[in-house]
């Protein structure tokens, strides 16, 4: 078996194999409204250092080519998001950055702000 270290040609279907499931994805973490639409490749949880729930879910999206992008349950509400929207590889999902809330005030008097999401999702690959 051959190896071609660093071949990055074009069109290559092996290229675009290891892109797509070798080493991690980039993480998609926005600072301000915004959106991404891809393929669910892969799914699961991770350990968080955010969180003192336990594990995270995370969804691992194609976006076309060789790019891909991981997005990572760490704020309460993507957690949620994610989990309720039951991801299945193959599904296309459109998640949305939508900004920060006006604070939100608990029982307990605190105040603080939170993310807010959305989940979109398409059953199965088109």
């Amino acid at each position: 078996m051959t190896t071609i270290e660093g071949h990055h040609e074009d069109g290559c279907l092996m290229c675009a194999v290891r892109a797509l499931t070798e080493g991690r994805a980039k993480e998609w973490v926005p600072e301000e409204p915004a959106e991404v639409t891809g393929v669910v490749l892969r799914q699961g949880t991770q350990p968080s250092h955010f969180s003192s729930s336990g594990p995270v879910p995370f969804i691992e999206l194609w976006l076309g080519g060789t790019e891909r992008v991981r997005v990572t349950g760490h704020s309460s509400m993507l957690n949620s998001m994610i989990t309720g929207a039951e991801l299945q590889v193959g599904d296309t999902a459109t998640i949305r950055y939508l900004g920060k809330t006006a604070k939100l005030q608990m029982r307990t008097g605190k105040t603080f702000d939170y993310k807010v999401y959305e989940v979109e999702v398409q059953r199965g690959h088109r």
